[in-house]
C-alpha cells in the first residue's frame, strides 16, 4: 500500500509540474537543482546533456549566434535578419523579438559573460519592460507570459553576474 501511495503522489507531482506555465516549470526546476548534492547534480547534468544532444545539430547555428556578443549587440540574435538593428531588437512588445531573446537565453552557455552582458544591455534596467511596447502587446496574455518567462530565465541563468540577476528579479517581481 505504501508503494501505491508513493506512486500516486509521484504521478500527482508530475501532473502538477506539467500544468505549470513554462516560467513556473523553470523556476521550480532551478529550485530543485539547488537542492541536489554535487554527485546528484553531475548525474543530472549528464542526463540533461544526453537529452540536449538530440537537438544539437538543428540548433547549432542559433547557438553560435546566441553566444556571440558581437552578433547579439548588432541585432543578429538567433532568427534575426542580417543587419537588424539592436534598437528594434530591444522592443519587448514585439513577439518576434521576445522569441529571439528566449532562444538566445536558452542557448547561452553558462560561462559566456560577454554575451550575457550584451543580453543584459537589451533586457536590463533602467527601463520598465511594460513601457517598452509590451503593454500594448497584451500584458496579461501571451506577451505577459513570454516576458515572465524571459525574465525568469535571465534571473536564473548562470552566465549573468549577481547584480544582473538581482535586476532581472526586480523586473520579474514588477511583471507578476
Amino acid at each position: 500500500p505504501a508503494m501505491k501511495v508513493r506512486a500516486l503522489q509521484r504521478e500527482s507531482a508530475y501532473r502538477w509540474f506539467g500544468e505549470l506555465d513554462p516560467a513556473g516549470r523553470l523556476e521550480f526546476l532551478c529550485g530543485l537543482l539547488d537542492l541536489l548534492n554535487p554527485l546528484e547534480l553531475r548525474f543530472a547534468a549528464a542526463c540533461l546533456e544526453e537529452l540536449a544532444r538530440k537537438d544539437q545539430h538543428s540548433l547549432r547555428d542559433a547557438e553560435l549566434r546566441a553566444n556571440s556578443a558581437a552578433e547579439l549587440l548588432n541585432g543578429a540574435a538567433p532568427g534575426a535578419g542580417p543587419g537588424e538593428a539592436t534598437a528594434a531588437r530591444s522592443d519587448l512588445g514585439d513577439a518576434a523579438v521576445r522569441g529571439r531573446l528566449l532562444v538566445s537565453l536558452a542557448l547561452l552557455r553558462s560561462d559566456n559573460r560577454e554575451a550575457a552582458n550584451a543580453l543584459y544591455r537589451t533586457l536590463g534596467p533602467p527601463r520598465d519592460p511594460r513601457g517598452n511596447g509590451a503593454a500594448q502587446a497584451g500584458q496579461a496574455g501571451q506577451a505577459g507570459q513570454e516576458l515572465v518567462l524571459l525574465y525568469t530565465m535571465a534571473s536564473n541563468h548562470p552566465a549573468f553576474a549577481f547584480h544582473h540577476k538581482q535586476a532581472f528579479r526586480l523586473t520579474l517581481r514588477e511583471l507578476r
